[in-house]
């Protein structure tokens, strides 16, 4: 999914986020097909008992499964960019900003934004003290981070705080590592 190994530019995330809307669009038409299939065999299914129709619903159900974990996988990435994105573009860190990407590999970066459950003050506060920043200006600057803000990231995604889909998400990170 997201395969940068540094950490992106504006305009990497950018084309990534539009790869990945692009691919969360198909994967969403082939869902809704996927469903309609299977709504159809359900019908007929209810109508004939027939162990073929048994094997091409389960068969399908599977897709279902695959397509929707895929769409998760989407979704979480750009979250994930979305993070990035914000906190690239706010530079909260300054010059400071050096000390964070040489002490935080990108993959752990993206951990990070996941752990905390998309909350860029908690996010901000977790890089502050891994890079072992020592600034008492930006220390306030995140302290200041107004809740709307961070609510807001996570609105952008229709994300609940106590969503079973963060819990999920991690779930399935764990799975796939």
């Amino acid at each position: 999914m997201l395969s940068f190994e540094n950490y992106p530019s504006m305009e990497e995330i950018q084309k990534e986020k539009e790869i990945l809307y692009q691919e969360g669009v198909k994967k969403i038409e082939c869902l809704k097909k996927v469903r309609n299939d299977l709504n159809k065999l359900h019908k007929q299914y209810n109508e004939v008992l027939n162990n073929q129709l048994s094997l091409k619903i389960e068969k399908l159900e599977n897709e279902l499964a695959s397509i929707i974990v895929d769409i998760t996988k989407i979704d979480t990435a750009l979250k994930i960019l979305d993070a990035i994105e914000y906190i690239l573009e706010n530079n909260i860190f300054g010059d400071k900003w050096n000390a964070v990407t040489s002490k935080i590999k990108f993959e752990e970066f993206m951990d990070i934004v996941i752990d905390e459950d998309f909350d860029l003050a908690s996010i901000y506060k977790k890089l502050y003290y891994l890079a072992e920043i020592n600034d008492k200006k930006i220390l306030k600057k995140i302290e200041d981070i107004s809740p709307k803000l961070t609510n807001g990231l996570k609105a952008e995604h229709d994300i609940d705080e106590d969503s079973s889909i963060i819990r999920r998400i991690k779930k399935i990170k764990k799975f796939l590592r």
